[in-house]
């Protein structure tokens, strides 16, 4: 073969490779400008669905200009709380009936009920809850939930066991192995008499066992608010201590809540809340 051919050869060979390569390096460009355009649009999806929500949002908020719950007490039994709902609207057409549907969170069931009106643009409505539960709740002009708005929360507290806080303060014992803890619970006033509390205790576990159970007293001179002092050896004090507030209330309903783990430092001790576990134990 003559050096004119091979040198033929060698180019197209050269050349072959260089478009080989540079389609590839363009294939690869391609892709990468492709998925950059796939995220893009998925971002500007993601921007007008936000957009839209924030709209509906507005709008409702607009439409929907007061809404109000309150308790009836006088109807109210511990184990059944009536509570009223008052609600003002924008604007409404002619026909067109305002429906609240509403339901216990966590579950797929609506409940229905239209409105009474009050006169003008002002609704209420009168609905049974259980006070453990807590309820969520859409409101429809049309009386179709799929036209509803988006689902908002009844306020527990108008019609739950009051609101609880506990605060934990340590103190060293001087020359001793303990340390010394102020215990304090204090709770919101009962929305109901039959929801006051009148034994508070606090249950200590380690590892999820019992070890003590630590009643308190009722601060003299305050209503509903709790007190009281124990000592615990600080050697059996470890990282996994936990506290469990044990409220029984008037109705004989007794609610077991755990709150706190107590972290146990050499000669100091600190707590922190954690996600809390709610049982609620009917009386008999």
């Amino acid at each position: 073969m003559k050096k004119r051919e091979v040198f033929i050869i060698a180019i197209l060979c050269l050349s072959l490779w260089f478009n080989f390569t540079t389609l590839n390096k363009v294939e690869e460009q391609r892709k990468q400008i492709d998925y950059s355009i796939s995220l893009l649009n998925q971002l500007n999806n993601l921007l007008t669905h936000t957009s839209n929500q924030m709209n509906q949002i507005a709008v409702e908020k607009e439409w929907i200009q007061s809404a109000n719950f309150s308790l009836v007490s006088k109807e109210s039994r511990e184990d059944r709380m009536v509570v009223r709902g008052e609600f003002t609207f924008l604007e409404l057409k002619a026909n067109q009936k305002p429906t609240i549907f509403y339901r216990e969170k966590d579950t797929t069931e609506w409940t229905k009920e239209v409105l009474d009106s009050l006169g003008g643009l002002n609704y209420a409505v009168v609905v049974t809850l259980s006070p453990e539960k807590h309820y969520e709740y859409q409101i429809s002009a049309e009386g179709d939930i799929s036209k509803g708005s988006t689902v908002l929360t009844i306020p527990q507290k108008i019609y739950g066991f009051p609101e609880k806080k506990i605060d934990i303060t340590f103190l060293p014992v001087k020359n001793s192995s303990t340390l010394s803890a102020q215990v304090y619970v204090g709770f919101a006033p009962a929305p109901i008499e039959a929801m006051t509390p009148v034994k508070v205790s606090i249950q200590i576990e380690n590892e999820g066992k019992l070890t003590r159970t630590v009643p308190l007293t009722l601060k003299s001179g305050l209503n509903s608010e709790f007190s009281g002092t124990w000592e615990q050896n600080k050697q059996e004090m470890s990282s996994n201590t936990e506290f469990v507030t044990v409220t029984e209330f008037k109705n004989g309903v007794i609610i077991k809540e755990k709150t706190n783990t107590i972290i146990h430092e050499g000669n100091r001790a600190s707590q922190r809340i954690i996600s809390e576990e709610k049982e609620v134990i009917s009386g008999s």
